[in-house]
């Protein structure tokens, strides 16, 4: 999969130079660089930029494989078997990651972008800039990962009836429901690391990275021996080392710029506008399942639902999103994807002042 994805980005990257090798060849052509950087200096940035990405990443990935092995080698000692241990692990590691990491995905794009916006803005002495830039990039990462956090808590059951329709669904249902929450935090950790390292910070996520897996092996320790509550635990450690990453690099970012989050405009809006979102889906399709529960148990059924349930929940959620926050159409373009909203909101015959 890893090596598709790479493969693919590769073949988009000729396909849009391509496209575009006339106007880079007269863009060229008008350059007046006296000094053009070596193979080998160009090289040495790309290296610089993208190794702390990927140590962070690392320490990321190896929280996962931290928590396989405590989690193995201490659950017998409560008495399971090898067979227990292995299906209860194999509802957090093969069916609720990769769900949750399909949000955070696009937060690592955001923070990877945000880099060399907030790195410019810095070099040109110009902190108010900066600080506005990672409020955007904190607004849209909320816009988007709030929202996904409130449809898959509620419909974790029937999306695990699409992707896994013969796994333990209920129990990986309720995994999912309740560790939603970690997309918020994992979204905002992965951002947070993009302006740190924009800042000239590099090491700074990989040290909070490496103090959140401390913390999570402790706390999955506690989880396994004192509370019992099995792969329960390994889900609330996965989500504290998350929070932990979060506050760790939002006082470093406030070390080393005057910034304050937005509360209103970057939580507590989306978090209403989803609210109001969760409330119509949760009635749209829980309902006719409930009434119709052998009729939702067919899998084209189920699948077919749940995607037009998705799709008019987003529908909601900018219509929510506007009337909520009363912007005008103006303030909605100068939004990261507010235009899309835009869009959608024209769908429904709802046009925002301005």
């Amino acid at each position: 999969g890893t090596g598709a994805g790479v493969v693919t980005g590769i073949i988009v990257m000729a396909l849009i130079y391509l496209l575009n090798r006339k106007t880079i060849a007269r863009r060229l052509a008008n350059d007046r660089t006296k000094r053009v950087k070596s193979m080998r200096e160009v090289f040495m940035m790309i290296l610089m930029m993208v190794t702390p990405v990927i140590l962070a990443t690392f320490v990321y990935n190896l929280s996962g494989i931290v928590d396989q092995l405590i989690f193995t080698r201490l659950m017998p000692l409560k008495g399971f078997t090898a067979e227990e241990i292995s299906a209860q692990y194999a509802l957090f590691g093969y069916q609720f990651k990769p769900i949750i990491n399909i949000p955070i995905a696009l937060a690592s794009a955001t923070s990877t972008a945000l880099i060399p916006a907030v790195a410019t803005a810095m070099a040109e002495g110009k902190p108010e800039e900066t600080t506005d830039k990672i409020r955007e990039s904190t607004s849209f990462m909320m816009l988007l990962a709030i929202p996904s956090a409130v449809g898959i808590a509620i419909l974790s059951l029937p999306v695990i009836r699409i992707l896994y329709p013969g796994a333990n669904q209920k129990a990986a249902a309720v995994l999912l429901s309740i560790g939603a929450i970690s997309v918020v935090f994992l979204c905002l950790s992965t951002g947070t690391n993009g302006v740190l390292q924009g800042l000239g910070k590099p090491s700074l996520p990989v040290i909070h990275s490496a103090i959140a897996l401390g913390v999570n092996a402790a706390v999955l320790v506690v989880m396994i021996l004192v509370f019992n509550v099995g792969v329960k635990g390994v889900l609330f450690a996965t989500i504290l080392y998350a929070v932990t990453v979060s506050l760790l690099n939002e006082r470093s970012v406030r070390r080393y710029l005057p910034y304050k989050a937005d509360i209103r405009d970057s939580f507590l809006l989306p978090f209403a506008a989803a609210g109001v979102m969760g409330v119509v889906i949760a009635a749209l399709y829980w309902l006719p399942a409930h009434f119709m529960s052998g009729l939702f148990s067919r899998y084209i059924v189920n699948a077919v639902w749940t995607l037009i349930t998705v799709l008019i929940g987003m529908g909601v959620y900018a219509i929510a999103y506007v009337l909520i926050s009363g912007k005008s159409a103006d303030e909605l373009r100068q939004m990261p994807a507010g235009t899309r909203m835009l869009q959608v909101l024209g769908v429904f015959h709802i046009h925002p002042r301005g």
